[in-house]
């Protein structure tokens, strides 16, 4: 969550720009908006998903120092940190939606990914590979989620709502 943090923010800039660009017909400047909140994101997500990478051990020593918990959280960090990325990507894509009026879109891509199929699927792939199965899962979907908040927002539905 502590990754995550930064592209809430982002993501409520990136509302308030979209929305206040709209409602002065600036249609171009909001899907910029939209888009530069996004990359801001994807590049502090980045950042903080090498530092994930690079010393994983380290981090989760930080909370519990059991040899066991290390090793299975290190796990996690390795499967989940890259897609992380998209965490980034949806978050600010989504909220930017949410700026112009649309919430149904990104409503129902957050449940769809994050509910929907995320909970099915953990269920199914721990069976197959154990906790790598749920971070497989994890990555999965979040690869999935910001994969469909940034088409949404490229098919740009939301330039049509009125404000």
């Amino acid at each position: 969550m502590a990754v995550t943090i930064p592209t809430m923010g982002l993501g409520f800039a990136a509302a308030t720009l979209v929305g206040q660009n709209l409602g002065a017909k600036k249609t171009d400047r909001a899907e910029r908006s939209g888009w530069l909140s996004a990359l801001y994101a994807v590049i502090i997500v980045a950042i903080l998903s090498i530092f994930l990478l690079a010393i994983p051990e380290g981090i989760i020593g930080i909370f519990n120092r059991e040899e066991e918990v290390v090793k299975i959280g290190a796990s996690f960090l390795r499967f989940v940190a890259p897609s992380m990325l998209f965490i980034g990507l949806g978050m600010a894509m989504g909220r930017a939606q949410n700026g112009a009026g649309d919430t149904k879109i990104p409503l129902i891509t957050s449940a769809l990914s994050m509910l929907f199929l995320r909970i099915p699927l953990a269920y199914y792939l721990s069976d197959l590979f154990g906790p790598s199965g749920i971070w497989i899962d994890i990555g999965l979907t979040n690869v999935i989620y910001g994969s469909l908040m940034a088409t949404f927002f490229k098919i740009g539905r939301w330039k049509k709502k009125e404000l």
